[in-house]
């Protein structure tokens, strides 16, 4: 018994029933405080969801200012060529053509949902440095609606700041925005 409790007291265990064990369970290391997107991503980790907020509130405005579409409408829209989503880049997955060349899978969250989209190997050589994961970009494309769950055939990437200077543009079309927020 003397044995457990110097093996105890040497690593910090304390029990209920020792004398000053209450003083001694309220000693807690000094930590640095998460920052609030530390903080979302260990919620996101340990439930699957946010509960308290989402990492792209912050980026509201500009995401319905330049984002032709969210990805919960995908299914129900019917512009399909020139689509534009912004949100952040959750996973990006390597694959190989038939032919041996390199591409990706990316999936895409904003404020409504996750998208799939695809960077075939042309794009996926140009824009590569910039779809990483955690990284808040639009991504620009045509909707494939031909299978079961919808995505994107991936044809541009564009951060936030590229998209306010007006990098996002294709200065021959003219693109409406129909996105329509009902909250």
């Amino acid at each position: 018994l003397a044995k457990l409790e110097k093996k105890d007291r040497a690593s910090g265990q304390t029990t209920l029933f020792q004398p000053n064990a209450a003083e001694q369970a309220d000693v807690l290391p000094k930590v640095e405080e998460w920052t609030l997107h530390q903080a979302l991503d260990a919620e996101r980790d340990a439930l699957g969801l946010y509960l308290t907020g989402h990492p792209l509130e912050e980026y509201s405005d500009v995401l319905h200012e330049y984002a032709t579409l969210m990805s919960a409408r995908v299914g129900e829209s019917q512009q399909t060529d020139n689509v534009i989503l912004g949100g952040v880049v959750r996973a990006v997955r390597k694959a190989m053509t038939k032919t041996g060349e390199e591409m990706a899978f990316v999936t895409l969250e904003d404020l409504s949902g996750k998208l799939d989209a695809v960077a075939f190997p042309g794009v996926w050589e140009k824009e590569k440095d910039r779809l990483k994961s955690g990284t808040v970009l639009f991504l620009k494309g045509n909707l494939d609606m031909k299978r079961e769950t919808p995505s994107l055939k991936l044809d541009y990437v564009c951060t936030i700041d590229e998209a306010k200077s007006g990098k996002l543009s294709d200065p021959t079309t003219v693109y409406i925005n129909f996105w329509h927020d009902e909250t």
